[in-house]
């Protein structure tokens, strides 16, 4: 209706009674539709069976009615589910332990959904926070290496200045963070209680997608910079697409590939340093924080 190259609507099939004059047709066939789709799910949550189980060993006997389908904590319909989008946080008081859903006909829909109250201790750097977050939302391995990775770079300057040195190149940097933020009983205590297959891939060399492997981390007392090492290089293979590097062949990852798979098996490694990061920059920079109240549905 609001745009005048259109000049007209007309339905096809004479038996369509969806208003065409609304700009969002599939929608409006959509509800029709919906609607018969609606009450046959209604009536199927009403569905039960007879049943005769005879007992056995690892169960009771049973005689009686079965539903075919029994929700767990209950339902939310459609139109419920829709309406979530429309509350506003502030309108909820502090002291809530629910949130009145819209009222709706059917009996088994809930009237209300219970609210999580979060206590916040701790207020932590906004940026490390989305540097962390960019890591820990992405499905792609490469990527979420890089947002944790942006973590620990975020400190590059800093830490070497906190420990008394000075450098000027990115692995000793890295080396500076690592040191500032764990012990050696720390990096131990950690690679002890990792899963088998995060590490036995980190005690073997990495394969990349350029042919070249990655040297395995290996073990020591401290193990501290040899990880630091081992990360900064696959940083190099994530970031850099390089063929040759003064003339030598690098290690490198294809996005996407099949062989990037493997730098999942240091996601758990890196994403470790990032939050040990974080919890470290607070305690430098705000080592004294009111705890504050967060609600949230």
């Amino acid at each position: 209706m609001n745009d005048e190259h259109v000049h007209s609507i007309d339905a096809i099939d004479p038996n369509d009674r969806v208003d065409l004059t609304d700009w969002d047709i599939g929608r409006n066939f959509a509800r029709e539709a919906f609607e018969p789709y609606k009450a046959s799910m209604s009536a199927l949550l009403e569905k039960k069976v007879k049943a005769f189980v005879s007992p056995s060993e690892h169960r009771d006997g049973y005689m009686g009615k079965l539903r075919v389908v029994k929700p767990g904590y209950g339902l939310i319909t459609r139109e419920q589910a829709e309406g979530l989008s429309n509350i506003s946080l502030r309108s909820i008081p502090p002291a809530a332990t629910s949130v009145k859903l819209i009222a709706t006909d059917g009996d088994r829909a809930c009237q209300d959904l219970p609210l999580l109250q979060v206590a916040a201790s701790k207020q932590y750097s906004p940026i490390m926070l989305s540097h962390y977050f960019s890591g820990l939302k992405e499905l792609n391995p490469l990527k979420a290496f890089v947002g944790f990775y942006n973590v620990l770079e975020y400190y590059f300057e800093e830490a070497p200045r906190i420990m008394g040195t000075s450098v000027s190149t990115e692995l000793p940097q890295l080396k500076c963070v690592i040191d500032l933020i764990s012990t050696a009983t720390d990096v131990g205590t950690f690679f002890s209680k990792l899963p088998a297959p995060v590490s036995h891939a980190i005690m073997a060399d990495l394969p990349t997608s350029s042919g070249l492997i990655i040297a395995r981390v290996t073990h020591s007392p401290d193990m501290r910079h040899e990880l630091a090492r081992w990360l900064y290089e696959i940083r190099c293979a994530v970031i850099h697409s390089k063929k040759t590097r003064r003339g030598v062949p690098t290690p490198s990852f294809e996005p996407y590939s099949q062989s990037s798979n493997v730098i999942r098996y240091a996601i758990p490694v890196i994403q470790w340093l990032a939050v040990r990061c974080i919890e470290k920059d607070h305690e430098l920079v705000n080592p004294v924080s009111a705890p504050a109240l967060v609600t949230g549905a």
